[in-house]
């Protein structure tokens, strides 16, 4: 795994407007905190109306990242202490995948939206079940931890809070040591975890500052986000399709992925999977250009915005043998100029960005990579990756899959409609071109 450090990107005006003053977090902690001092009364649904009725109170909130762990910790303890909401409620939840917070009834009503001073970005809080967890039935003990691929260190011990109903509120703790994604346990482990807010206004943005960077949308003539084939109701101007709304918009080849499957999961946690792309210069037997430092890619269960600027639903990808199909996900256009290639990293950071170790360009050795101009799999190639402009958040970096580059798409060696199926060490994808 190598990472590189990131500068600090400026805090946005309107998240200025909206965030809340820094002592509504300390107030939030307060409450929080006493509740979970003072533990339950009992199992009953009183105990749980009165800890909705507290959390309720807290709303957004405004804290520095060395805040962060200390006001998750608070609400790993709320919910260990609430052994009955567990059991009935959110286990059968996050066995079905990664849950938000407010869809579990004592924070209905809350808005657990968080926003980091360090970044200016919102988070959302996130709870999700570690895929070792070999446990089936409801008699097994839960136990809740913070996601270790953030708010650990590697070979760290994992500091996990088994759920009880004891009066005097004390909690049992356990010391996990040695976890990987392939460890196995007798027990349920909940990880609690924080995702970033993507709205449809920052997807874009996303979007637009790709756009500026990139040689191909240049060479179709789109140097900005209205001039795609955006719905009606995206493109301004008089309607009638893209171009600014003019109804000028020309079809354009592009990448689209319609199946993909995570073979290997580097993490423990449910780390989100994101697409980066590398545009080549020259012909497709001379590799030139880096990975790009950003994307709008991002596997997390949301609608947004695809390359080709539509509104699509991207899936959660999180774990080995995740696998979704029927996707319609443009990754990027096709020019012959430019060989476009793609590759896999599992954001353990920050969403949106590289986070590598090391100050400038990294050079990585793909272990396997396929070559679409040759139909062909090799080994052991040198790729480079330009480093993120984001703010370093946590302990580890994020992880590059070193099988999962495939490289050299062109529009004329890709046919239209035409779907191939690609299969590496850590990913298998179906994509095609198509012409919209």
């Amino acid at each position: 795994t190598n990472k590189q450090t990131k500068a600090e990107r400026s805090w946005p005006s309107r998240l200025r407007l909206i965030a809340l003053p820094y002592f509504v977090f300390v107030a939030a902690i307060s409450i929080v905190g006493c509740e979970a001092t003072q533990g339950p009364s009992s199992k009953n649904e009183a105990d749980i109306e009165s800890l909705s009725g507290q959390i309720g109170k807290s709303g957004m909130q405004l804290m520095k990242k060395s805040e962060l762990k200390s006001y998750l910790t608070s609400i790993t303890k709320t919910l260990a202490r609430n052994p009955q909401l567990v059991i009935e409620e959110l286990l059968p939840k996050v066995k079905q995948g990664p849950v938000d917070i407010n869809r579990i009834s004592p924070f209905v009503n809350w808005n657990p939206q968080i926003v980091l001073q360090e970044t200016g970005k919102m988070y959302k809080v996130e709870l999700s079940r570690f895929n070792g967890s070999t446990a089936s039935d409801e008699s097994s003990p839960v136990y809740f931890a913070l996601d270790p691929d953030r708010f650990y260190r590697s070979n760290e011990a994992l500091l996990a809070y088994k759920t009880s109903d004891r009066q005097d509120g004390e909690l049992e703790e356990k010391q996990i040591e040695g976890l990987t994604a392939q460890t196995k346990l007798p027990f349920h482990l909940i990880f609690i975890d924080i995702q970033q807010v993507i709205d449809s206004a920052e997807s874009k943005a996303i979007l637009a500052d790709l756009i500026g960077k990139s040689k191909i949308y240049k060479e179709h003539g789109i140097n900005d986000i209205s001039a795609l084939a955006l719905p009606c109701d995206d493109c301004g101007g008089g309607g009638g399709g893209g171009g600014g709304g003019g109804g000028t918009y020309t079809p354009k080849p592009w990448l689209v992925l319609g199946y993909i499957e995570l073979k290997y999961d580097m993490d423990v946690g449910d780390d989100e999977c994101e697409i980066y792309v590398r545009e080549d210069s020259g012909t497709p037997t001379i590799p030139g250009g880096n990975v790009k430092p950003r994307t709008g890619l991002i596997f997390s269960g949301d609608q947004r915005i695809d390359a080709a600027g539509r509104s699509v639903w991207f899936p959660n990808l999180n774990n080995a043998g995740d696998n979704f199909g029927g996707l319609d996900i443009a990754l990027w256009p096709l020019s012959d100029s430019y060989p476009v290639s793609i590759v896999g990293i599992e954001d353990d950071d920050e969403q949106t960005y590289h986070d590598f170790h090391g100050d400038g360009p990294l050079e990585l050795i793909m272990y396997w990579e396929y070559r679409r101009d040759t139909d062909g799999y090799y080994s052991n190639t040198n790729r480079k990756f330009d480093k993120g402009s984001g703010v370093r958040l946590f302990f580890d970096p994020d992880d590059v899959w070193q099988t999962s580059h495939f490289a050299n798409f062109t529009a004329s060696n890709m046919i239209e409609g035409q779907s191939v199926l690609i299969n590496l060490g850590d990913f298998t994808i179906r994509v095609k071109k198509q012409t919209f």
